[in-house]
């Protein structure tokens, strides 16, 4: 009974629709193969950063150890820093000294237009 209530099958639109349901597999099936490889590229690319990494982390290691060394080295600068201040001031104080004693005006006049060229309150040697 339900056969007799169904409405005849037009060929033409079984075909079509079969045509359209084949075509949307097949599209469907296109994105499946793509997949695949999409996958692969990301994994490739995923392999060259750990690599980069990797060999990051040897330097990075190599750096650690040959700054181990220059650590103790560092120490002792900073040590000297005040020592090589206190130098400083001592010496300027020196050049002001001497500067202050009669007659080393006209020696460093002495030292010629060179010196004074040079514009330095340094002797002429």
């Amino acid at each position: 009974m339900l056969d007799a209530m169904a409405p005849p099958l037009d060929p033409d639109r079984v075909v079509s629709a079969t045509v359209a349901a084949s075509a949307e597999v097949a599209s469907v099936v296109a994105g499946f193969v793509r997949l695949p490889r999409k996958v692969l590229t990301m994994v490739e690319k995923a392999d060259a950063l750990l690599d980069r990494a990797d060999s990051l982390m040897v330097q990075a290691e190599r750096s650690l150890e040959h700054t181990e060394g220059l650590m103790p080295v560092l120490q002792q600068v900073d040590r000297l820093g005040p020592d090589v201040a206190e130098l400083l001031r001592v010496t300027d104080e020196v050049r002001r000294a001497v500067l202050g004693i009669p007659g080393v005006g006209m020696l460093w006049r002495r030292g010629g237009p060179a010196a004074e060229a040079a514009g330095t309150d340094q002797p002429a040697r």
